[in-house]
């Protein structure tokens, strides 16, 4: 990843149905890219976000659920985006991909597991996100969602 592009720099064949196996590393290369970054896997007009952990992350299974093209983007910061970069999905020898999955958990799902697991709990009231350590708050945030609840919030998204 330099700048505002984005390219596919290994051979690797990818193949239809895996589930937890796939993982897409991203290597960036200027210093814009700082901060939280989340991958986009797009197939058609789905897309499934993912947060990257030290510039990688799992390639949701909706993505690989069938043979044929998706695109892969991230973005960063105050908005810094990437153009797509096309991955071919190649067909597995699995089934016809329409088992039944359990859907990657949201990038809002993501965030909470990732703070759950600095902490010893998590909890979120009204627009206030607060980390316990036992009892004891070890951080408090208070987070803009112009009106309503997280659950509200999260579920417009």
């Amino acid at each position: 990843m330099e700048n505002q592009k984005i390219s596919r720099t290994d051979k690797f064949t990818v193949v239809a149905n895996s589930h937890d196996y796939l993982r897409a590393h991203f290597t960036f290369v200027t210093e814009e890219w700082r901060g939280i970054k989340t991958a986009i896997f797009r197939r058609g007009t789905t897309k499934t976000l993912a947060i990257l952990d030290n510039d990688e992350c799992y390639v949701p299974w909706e993505f690989l659920d069938e043979k044929g093209i998706g695109y892969v983007s991230v973005f960063c910061g105050a908005l810094v985006t990437a153009n797509e970069a096309p991955m071919e999905i190649n067909m597995s020898g699995y089934g016809d991909g329409h088992e039944m999955q359990v859907p990657t958990p949201g990038v809002y799902e993501q965030v909470i597991t990732k703070l759950d697991s600095k902490a010893d709990g998590v909890a979120i009231t009204g627009n206030k996100i607060r980390l316990f350590s036992g009892n004891k708050i070890i951080y408090e945030s208070e987070f803009d969602i112009n009106g309503g609840s997280f659950e509200e919030w999260k579920g417009a998204q």
